[in-house]
């Protein structure tokens, strides 16, 4: 964790209201995602910010091509605690190719001081009447903390104890899911099915997040309240302009 957001004081492990017997990871919320952008808000902000940076480019006489989208292949939670679907495991391990196959992007090659300005000129366009945050990145950063927590938490590490023992009745040694390797995704997936490595984990982190939310809650509100006017702003400026 950073210093630009104090530690929670965990005294001990908090209460889980209670273990699903199944988690779809593709519907998966957690208390946090309120206060951060979703896939599809990610994308709308990014084009947004394309848009704009070629408006003020050719106001520099440069032509800019706004690349064609690339959105996420899989929904916010979907890989948060790895691969789940077994059927992509054995087709793919680990794989991403929607990803991996795609062509590199072309960057243009543009003067260092006219990118800094249009740069500058396209971020102040889409934070216009938003709040002023102390840490614009609070919720991500709290995110990543609730998921090391969880990590560690004495009921998660006996899920992966319970994985670990699932795996070595199928020939592998491993002490938990992150640890394992392409070669035995699908293994690796099919244990967590059976043992509910998910349910579990999901469970104990979003108890760990509403602490974090209660522990944060001013600050996180600004988060939101920002990321409503930013969503507002990119829709407007996409609504203004075909997007190529």
């Amino acid at each position: 964790m950073t210093d630009d957001v104090p530690p929670d004081q965990v005294v001990s492990e908090p209460p889980v209201v209670g273990i699903p017997a199944r988690v779809d990871v593709g519907e998966l919320v957690m208390p946090l995602d309120i206060y951060r952008l979703d896939p599809g808000g990610l994308s709308t902000i990014s084009r947004a910010h394309m848009v704009l940076m070629a408006d003020c480019l050719g106001r520099h006489g440069i032509e800019f091509e706004i690349p064609e989208p690339r959105p996420i292949p899989w929904a916010r939670n979907e890989q948060r605690y790895g691969l789940t679907d077994e059927a992509r495991a054995a087709r793919h391990g680990y794989h991403v190719p929607e990803i991996t196959d795609r062509p590199p992007l072309r960057e243009p090659r543009l003067p260092d001081d006219i990118a800094d300005e249009c740069l500058a000129w396209a971020r102040r366009r889409l934070a216009q009447g938003a709040p002023d945050l102390p840490e614009r990145r609070l919720a991500d950063m709290l995110s990543l903390r609730t998921f090391h927590l969880s990590r560690e938490d004495s009921r998660v590490r006996a899920a992966f104890s319970a994985w670990s023992r699932c795996m070595r009745q199928n020939g592998f040694s491993y002490p938990d899911p992150m640890a394992a390797n392409n070669d035995v995704a699908f293994a690796t997936v099919r244990c967590k099915r059976q043992v509910r490595v998910v349910e579990v984990w999901a469970a104990v982190e979003a108890a760990y997040q509403r602490q974090a939310i209660e522990a944060h809650r001013g600050p996180l509100e600004l988060v939101r309240q920002a990321i409503q006017v930013q969503l507002a702003n990119a829709q407007a400026v996409l609504a203004g302009r075909t997007y190529r």
